[in-house]
This record gives structure tokens, C-alpha cells and sequence, in this order.
């Protein structure tokens, strides 16, 4: 009848309404005669139905260490008595008065789902901890999910304070679904998963006794998501495995058994026959990592338990029997289809043959490749990894870094270079904030406030210096925690800047992006040149020739080079990223010439125009995509006009997946009049693409082989020539990667370059 009850409460939005509004409030009530213990642990998994997941692991580590003996622990179930692992004084029955009080006094809450039942009483002093019980990125999620579909949805939205991760890809999606900010996402991995680290050939052994599996079998493990518009009479989710028994008895039977399993939200699994030769019922069995570590083979649908089941580097396969209906009724997130080695599967027919015929190992690796490297960023440390994040009393709050840049944090290859930086250093150390001239909402800015930083707006200096200046120390002036103020450049307009900063006693950092400017700037660089290079602490430079610009001889021998580094792998060539791109872009036979850039005098498209349409000429299939924005956009688009081209020039704008449309592309072309170090021109060559580039462009090392430089800068004709002669075969791309990573250039490596730099700087002050 309880259980009932809940049903009803999960599908009428009156009767939810009541029980919302009535407990939260009455809660609230209670919450305000109920002392917070300061170190008293609620653990929460699926609602009270098991003991596992995340929670469990971080449970165990921390009974487990000393550290951490003085802490109180308990945790819900829906039935005490049954959890034999926990003891009596640490366990409590779920949704009981006693249940509720205990989360009120509770300092920290921590769940796979949810602690609060769907209700809101968390208290301001409590700490609501998620960890995921599943990795984002197949199924709909949160906002994502049609407001038609049944799922059910909370009333209000529930806050987490910390939400644990392990996907490389997915902190955009939560963001979006969640409506969280990206300062409470920690890409650490997920403790559940340690488990799967390590295990003997013994431990799995004992694992297959412990269920009753035949040691001289292979496991097909079945693990689907469940269907939440399949419901019963008393409301309860149901599901039918999709299987004919005896079939897959006798085309499989002789080599292989088949493990059940279903999502938690599933109440019934249906039409499972007991003791059949083929079959194992393991639904209700409580630790999912046992069954995927006897298992030799998965088969799942759209459950996130394809992720962690990538962790063992066994083969995956998608049965996605009734795709067309659950992408109406719930839907999937783009690319699902693109996973798996196979695609997805939608016939008993084609499983069973694939399982017959499977090269184990060629899906062993592709495994390995495709799934786990590609998305999940960290596995095997999780547990103490997210407890040191927890409980480090001895967390203290980030310094915060005062980055000052010419104009506005919108995509160019300084913004790019900065938030590379920004997204992987270690904010619990140091905080990122910015100084803008720019007064409409700058590209990242979003981004830069969800990680936890502030966008400060001057006027630009080369409009009113007065009022530059006033604003800049008003700043300065209010804000006595910025120690460091890193001066991001091309010339020395940023003089006053620096000047400024050295008065309020604080750290001046310049750092130097580019080795030349238009005539008149260069005019004036070279008025404060020696002013510029002398007020500094401290001095860095992309390159060398860019330091070389920037700075007196002088001081040279100061001058640290950092590399404009980029998060390599997110750029590792993938020719189903290339064919998706192509194919929607309606290019699939067509030679794509790729420039990456502001479209401004520096960046000098015209040119490119130029030289565009000299290729045109000799190959007619050809296509110029302009990716990026900027002041000479319409001076371009209106060339193109005039020569007779636009219909083979795209104009693409700004992008935030740089890398795909890169990928897509046969060949990158720049033809900028001066660049210090392009970070586009290191994700170009990650991407294993031919590069032309002009000789004055500074790019030492040139990384790849693939690299060609024009002499004659003016020549169109040494242009199309060098063009033309290209290999853009995509057959060895991907192994350009490697060879970036190799140099120095993937951002990991230049994130611990910069914290020790900050740390250096710092303790001399």
C-alpha cells in the first residue's frame, strides 16, 4: 500500500503538489528546533533500496582511515534489517519521522539520487553532496527531457553543493540539465568504480561461485535503463527483456550464459523463466560492479552503465530494439549512434551473429579507444580523491589572479589560450577573474562566472585614457586581494596598466602573445617599449620571437616561455567526428580549405580570398570555411560577393567545437601578417592537418611534418601551389596527436607549469 501510495504521489502532480508544500513547510518548521552535528554523515542510495554505489566506497574509505574516526555515519534503507554490512547503531529506516530528523542535524548529505525525498528543508549549514549514479551524455536528462515525457520531476529545484564526475565531456550537458554551476562539478571520477580496478582472476572466481555461474561459461551480461512509460496497474515501472530464451539458448548456449540485471527505477522485470540452462536472474542482486567483473560482454541499450563498464576494456553492444519509440517518448542525446563499433542493433538476429563472429580483441580495444579514453577522464582513485575534496579542513580559499586583456574574453587565441588555463587548473588554489573594455556580453563570460570568476569592465584606453586609467585604479582600489596582475598583450598600450598595478603594490606580470603590429601601433610599442619591459616582476612570452617584441635585450634572460597549450584530446582525429560534420555540412566530396581567426587586418582573410579563388580555378570542387568573427567581416563577406564566390566561402562565426570543424577540413590555411604563437595553428596539427602557413608566422617548433611555409608572402601563386600539392589523405591524422602531446603542448603540462609559477611568485612577495 506504501509503495502504492508513492506511485500515485510520483504520477499526480495535484497529490505531489500537497505532499511537496505540506512537508517542506512542516519540515522547515521542525529544522528550526534542530541543532547541526558539524560531523554527522546521511547516506542515501537509490532512494534507501541498496548498500553500493559511490556512497558505499566513500563509506568504507573513510571508516577505514583514521583520519576521519571522529565522524558520525548513517545510513537510510527502506528496510534496515536487510543490510547486513552496516551496523545496527549506523542505520535508520527511510521516510520515517526519525529519518528526517537525522537530515536536519546532519552536516553533510550524501547520495547517488537524492536525501530529500522530494522536498525542500535542506538547512543553509548543510552540505548536499551528489554523486552520480550514472554518467551523462545518452539518455535525456534534467532540462533536456520533453515536457510531455513521465519521468518524474521534482518540484523545485534541488541544490547540490558538490556533484562528482567522471566524464570528460559531460560538464556542458549538466550545466544546461541542472541548471548547477561549474564550480560545483568535480571531474574526479566516481568511487564506485575503483572496484573495477584490480581485481584477480581469483576475486572473479569467487564472484562466479558467489552466482551460481558455470566456471567453464562466458557471461553475457544484460543491464538495461528502464522505460519509464511502461507502468503497470499500480503504477510501477515494469520491463520485458526483449529476448527469446530458448533461442539464444541454442544459437549461444554451448559457449555462453546470460546475467540480468535492470535500472533501479524498475519495480518488476517480467517473463523470466526460472532455472533455465541460459539464464541467471540477478535483478535483485544489491552491487552491479560484481556482475560487470564476471561479465565478458555487455549488452545495454541507453543506460550509463556503457560508461562504466568501458573502465574493464571489454566489448560493448547497444540493442536498441525499440529506438524509434524511446527516442519519441524520452529521446537520446546527438551521437549515441556514433559509440559503438557497430552502431546500434535493433534485431535479436543481429546481436546473436555479432557475438558469434566477434573478434574479441579488435572490440577489446576498440573498447579501450573509442569509449573509455575518449570519455571518461579519471578512474581507480576516485574515493580518496573526493574525500580529500570533502573533508581537507585545511582548505583555504583560492588566491585570486587578476588577468588584464586588450578588449574583451570573446574566442581569439589569447581568450583561448586563458581559458584552456582556466577550465583545468586547480581552483580550490587559484581563482581566475577578468579586466574587459568590452560593455556587450563577451563570449566565455558565462562560462568564466560558472567556474567561480568575476568579468571587471573599463573603458578602453585608446578611447578615453582619463577615464581608462580612473576606472582601472577604482579597481585596484577596491579590490586589495588581487596580489597578482597578470597583463596579457600584443604592444604596450597596456603601459598604464602595468604602471598602475606597480603603485598599488602589487605584482605585475606581462605576458607577450604576438611579435609585431600595424604600423601605427608599432609606432608606439617602440615609444614605450623600454618603460614597459622595465616595470615588470615578472615577464613571460608565448615564443620567442614574441619576447623578442616585447621586451629589451636587456631583460631577455628573465623571460619564461609558455607554451600556448591546448587540451589535446578533445583535438585527436576522429573520422566519424569528420563525417558527421561533412555530411551536415553537405560537403562529403568536396576539398575544404579551413581558416581559424579573428577576420580582422591581423589575421589578413582578404588574402586568403585571393588565393581562394586561384584554386577555384583548378579545383572546382573546392570550399573556403571561415571560422570566426570580427571587425572585417563584412568587408569579407562583401568581397567574396564581388568576386563570384560566396557560394563556395562559408562564413561559420564563432564556434565552441573548434576541434570537429577542424577535423572536417582537408587543409588549414592562415595567412595572418604577423602571429606570435597561433594556438589554432597547435590544434590544427593535433588534428593531423596539412598546415600552409607564411615564414614570418612564428611556429618553433614546427611540430608535425606537415607543415608548409610560403616565402613570398604576396606570391598567390607559390599559395595555390603549395596548396594544391597537399596529401590531405585522412589515413594517418590521428597519430599527429601523439606527436603534439609529445612536444609539450597538451594543456595538463602547462597547468603545472603555471601553478608552480603562481606559487613561486607569491611566496616572494
Amino acid at each position: 500500500m506504501k509503495n502504492f501510495l508513492k506511485q500515485i504521489a510520483k504520477n499526480s502532480k495535484f497529490v505531489y503538489a500537497l505532499y511537496f508544500y505540506l512537508g517542506s513547510i512542516f519540515l522547515k518548521l521542525v529544522g528550526q528546533f534542530v541543532s547541526t552535528e558539524e560531523k554527522l554523515i546521511l547516506f542515501v542510495v537509490y532512494g534507501g533500496q541498496r548498500y553500493d554505489d559511490s556512497p558505499r566506497f566513500i563509506y568504507e574509505y573513510m571508516k577505514k582511515n583514521p583520519d576521519y574516526m571522529d565522524y558520525k555515519y548513517m545510513w537510510a534503507f527502506l528496510d534496515p534489517s536487510s543490510v547486513s554490512e552496516i551496523p545496527e547503531n549506523e542505520k535508520i529506516k527511510i521516510d520515517t519521522f526519525r529519518y528526517y530528523k537525522t537530515a536536519l542535524r546532519a552536516k553533510y548529505w550524501i547520495t547517488n539520487s537524492s536525501a530529500s525525498r522530494g522536498l525542500k528543508f535542506k538547512k543553509k549549514k548543510t552540505i548536499n553532496i551528489m554523486f552520480q549514479h550514472g554518467m551523462a551524455g545518452i539518455k535525456l536528462i534534467g532540462n533536456d527531457i520533453k515536457a510531455s515525457n513521465k519521468s518524474f520531476h521534482l518540484s523545485g529545484k534541488e541544490e547540490f553543493d558538490y556533484i562528482f564526475i567522471e566524464g570528460k565531456k559531460e560538464c556542458e550537458l549538466l550545466v544546461h540539465a541542472w541548471d548547477v554551476k561549474k564550480d560545483n562539478l568535480y571531474r574526479t571520477g566516481l568511487p564506485r568504480n575503483d572496484d573495477l580496478i584490480g581485481r584477480t582472476e581469483k576475486d572473479i572466481k569467487e564472484l562466479k561461485n558467489k552466482l551460481n555461474i558455470p566456471l567453464e561459461k562466458k557471461v553475457i551480461l544484460y543491464a538495461p535503463t528502464f522505460r519509464e512509460y511502461n507502468r503497470d496497474s499500480g503504477l510501477a515501472v515494469f520491463l520485458r527483456p526483449p529476448f527469446d530464451f530458448d533461442y539464444w539458448n541454442k544459437e549461444l548456449g554451448d559457449e555462453y550464459v546470460l546475467l540480468l540485471t535492470a535500472h533501479y527505477e524498475v519495480a518488476k522485470l517480467m517473463d523470466i523463466p526460472d532455472k533455465h540452462p541460459f539464464v541467471i536472474n540477478a535483478f535483485k542482486y544489491p552491487h552491479i560492479n560484481d556482475l560487470m567483473l564476471v561479465s565478458d560482454i555487455l549488452i545495454s541499450d541507453y543506460s550509463s552503465i556503457i560508461w562504466d563498464y568501458s573502465i574493464l576494456g571489454r566489448p560493448i553492444i547497444s540493442y536498441a530494439y525499440d529506438y524509434k519509440e524511446y527516442k519519441r517518448e524520452r529521446g537520446v542525446y546527438e551521437g549515441y549512434e556514433n559509440i559503438f563499433s557497430h552502431g546500434i542493433m535493433q534485431s535479436e538476429e543481429e546481436v546473436i551473429r555479432f557475438i558469434k563472429e566477434i573478434d574479441y580483441d579488435r572490440e577489446c580495444e576498440y573498447t579501450k579507444k573509442y569509449i573509455r579514453d575518449e570519455y571518461i577522464v579519471k578512474y581507480g582513485n576516485a574515493a580518496q580523491e573526493c574525500v580529500k575534496v570533502l573533508f581537507d579542513n585545511k582548505k583555504e580559499k583560492p588566491e585570486r589572479i587578476l588577468h588584464c586583456v586588450i578588449g574583451s574574453m570573446n574566442v581569439g587565441g589569447i581568450e583561448k589560450m586563458l581559458m584552456e588555463l582556466y577550465r583545468n587548473i586547480d581552483r580550490t588554489k587559484y581563482q581566475f577573474d577578468f579586466v574587459v573594455h568590452d560593455n556587450n556580453e563577451n563570449f566565455y563570460e558565462k562560462e568564466i562566472i560558472q567556474l567561480g570568476g568575476k568579468l571587471y569592465r573599463v573603458p578602453f584606453y585608446s578611447k578615453s585614457p582619463l577615464k581608462h586609467n580612473q576606472s582601472f585604479k577604482l579597481l585596484l582600489e577596491k579590490h586589495p586581494e588581487y596580489h597578482v596582475i597578470h597583463i596579457h598583450t600584443t604592444y604596450s598600450i597596456m603601459y598604464s596598466d602595468a604602471k598602475i598595478a606597480k603603485k598599488f603594490g602589487r605584482i605585475v606580470v606581462i605576458h607577450s602573445h604576438n611579435s609585431s603590429a600595424s604600423k601605427k601601433r608599432a609606432m608606439l610599442h617602440r615609444i614605450y617599449k623600454k618603460r614597459f619591459s622595465g616595470i615588470a616582476d615578472y615577464r613571460l612570452s608565448c615564443s620567442q620571437i614574441a619576447a623578442d617584441w616585447m621586451f629589451e635585450k636587456s631583460d631577455l634572460a628573465t623571460v619564461e616561455i609558455w607554451k600556448n597549450a591546448v587540451e589535446l584530446e578533445s583535438f585527436r582525429f576522429d573520422k566519424r567526428i569528420r563525417d558527421t560534420i561533412r555530411q551536415e555540412s553537405n560537403v562529403e566530396n568536396k576539398f575544404v580549405i579551413g581558416c581559424v581567426g579573428r577576420l580582422s587586418y591581423q589575421k589578413n582573410q582578404a588574402l586568403l580570398l585571393d588565393i581562394f579563388k586561384k584554386v577555384l580555378e583548378k579545383r572546382k570542387n573546392a570550399k573556403l570555411w571561415l571560422i570566426g568573427d570580427g571587425e572585417d567581416r563584412d568587408m569579407l563577406e562583401s568581397k567574396a560577393r564581388h568576386m563570384g564566390i560566396e557560394s563556395n566561402v562559408v562564413f561559420w562565426g564563432q564556434k565552441d567545437n573548434i576541434s570537429a570543424y577542424l577535423m572536417a577540413c582537408d587543409i588549414f590555411v592562415m595567412t595572418s601578417r604577423w602571429e606570435g604563437l597561433g594556438v589554432v595553428l597547435i590544434e590544427a596539427q593535433a588534428t593531423g592537418l596539412p598546415l600552409v602557413i607564411p615564414s614570418h608566422t612564428d611556429l618553433m617548433p614546427r611540430i608535425t611534418d606537415k607543415v608548409v611555409v610560403i616565402n613570398d608572402y604576396l606570391d598567390i601563386d607559390e599559395w595555390t601551389g603549395k596548396i594544391l600539392q597537399q596529401n590531405c589523405e585522412t589515413s594517418d591524422r590521428e597519430r599527429d596527436y601523439e606527436i603534439v602531446a609529445r612536444a609539450g603542448f597538451d594543456i595538463i603540462t602547462q597547468v603545472k607549469e603555471a601553478e608552480k609559477f603562481y606559487e613561486r611568485i607569491l611566496q616572494k612577495s
